[in-house]
């Protein structure tokens, strides 16, 4: 009876180690990202990094697109492009002594109608599962709050540093008030960023 009681024990620690350490480890390790403010959103021409399978895919599409451009003369009497302007901004705060964040959120618009997120000097408390979303709630103070109306703009990269979040060119920013570090597989808010627009 003993030695069942012994494997059943083993077998326990042998699942709980990894899934502790998974929940656990965060709270005690900090991953620092530094991405560049990019100046124009990513040309979906781009070919780096792309399969020869995407290359072969996108040859119709480039070469579609160059036999309409206007000719060399015209293009020279276009005018620059417009950089991103700055729509709004605030300032990560905290929520509890656990949860808790610092750093700022600001929402640039391109000429060509994109939209960024970018974070900017934070320093997020880790956590397991955080994602990065843009709020409707001006002030969220809870997970209802969150809940209620929210865009997910992908993993949080690291809870340190700088870094861009690309939003769907269908998400009309005008209506979301907050940016928001959110832990999924809890569902707790982590720090929330209320959006004050810019003048």
């Amino acid at each position: 009876m003993k030695r069942h009681w012994k494997i059943v024990l083993g077998i326990m620690v042998l699942i709980g180690l990894p899934v502790g350490w998974y929940l656990g480890s965060p709270l005690f390790i900090n991953k620092e990202v530094r991405e560049e403010f990019p100046m124009k959103m990513p040309n979906p021409h781009d070919v780096d990094g792309m399969s020869r399978e995407q290359k072969l895919e996108m040859e119709p599409k480039i070469a579609a697109d160059l036999a309409g451009m206007p000719k060399r003369e015209s293009m020279e009497e276009m005018p620059a492009e417009k950089g991103p302007s700055l729509v709004a901004e605030g300032m990560f705060r905290n929520v509890d002594t656990i949860h808790r964040g610092n750093g700022k959120a600001q929402l640039f618009q391109f000429a060509e109608g994109a939209s960024l997120l970018r974070l900017e000097e934070i320093d997020i408390a880790n956590g397991p599962d955080l994602w990065v979303y843009l709020v409707k709630h001006p002030d969220p103070k809870n997970a209802e709050d969150v809940k209620a109306g929210f865009v997910n703009l992908g993993k949080l990269k690291g809870n340190r540093g700088s870094q861009n979040y690309s939003i769907p060119a269908e998400i009309k920013t005008e209506e979301y008030g907050s940016a928001v570090i959110f832990c999924q597989l809890f569902g707790v808010l982590f720090s929330p960023a209320p959006l004050k627009m810019v003048k």
